[in-house]
């Protein structure tokens, strides 16, 4: 916590990494939340605030996040250089295999969106594997009970497998 009360904002490397943070967050009461806007704030450093509400009961809630990773310089945005620090490796999967199998659910646009979407998931946990390693660093599951991939779960996390997934997102593109 800071001294005046805030938490410290999230870091982030991009705008969609806040959105997809947003996403996997639920209400008190399980519900999602919708983003009712986004405003930039200049403090300590850049950052993002979205004001949100629970779709289900309507409560009120904000995220901010630290965007000094890119923001002002244009040849930072979109290029992601580091793995994400507030959405680990179990949940970029996680969410890339879901957008994945619903886009094949799918036809047109709705389905091309999917899959970039999921491809995009996918990319971000490939951040947490070391140059020519076949599975992601030990800390790459810091959102996870103890730290540590839930046991029998390691061999969904194979390159080969990853590189698989990242294939289908490419049939439409």
């Amino acid at each position: 916590m800071r001294p005046n009360g805030k938490s410290r904002p999230l870091p982030v490397n991009c705008v969609e990494e806040e959105y997809t943070f947003v996403s996997l967050q639920r209400c008190d009461c399980g519900g999602s939340f919708a983003v009712d806007r986004q405003m930039l704030s200049e403090g300590d450093a850049p950052t993002d605030v979205l004001a949100l509400h629970c779709c289900a009961c309507n409560a009120r809630k904000e995220f901010r996040f630290d965007i000094s990773a890119f923001f002002g310089d244009m040849t930072r945005y979109g290029r992601i250089v580091c793995p994400s620090q507030i959405i680990d490796a179990l949940e970029w999967l996680t969410l890339g295999v879901f957008l994945l199998r619903k886009g094949e659910k799918l036809d047109g646009e709705e389905r091309h969106k999917m899959f970039v979407d999921a491809d995009f998931c996918l990319r971000q946990l490939l951040m947490f594997y070391p140059e020519g390693g076949d599975l992601p660093v030990a800390t790459a599951f810091f959102n996870q009970p103890d730290g540590q991939l839930p046991d029998g779960k390691i061999g969904l996390f194979q390159r080969s497998r990853i590189e698989s997934l990242k294939k289908q997102t490419e049939t439409d593109n």
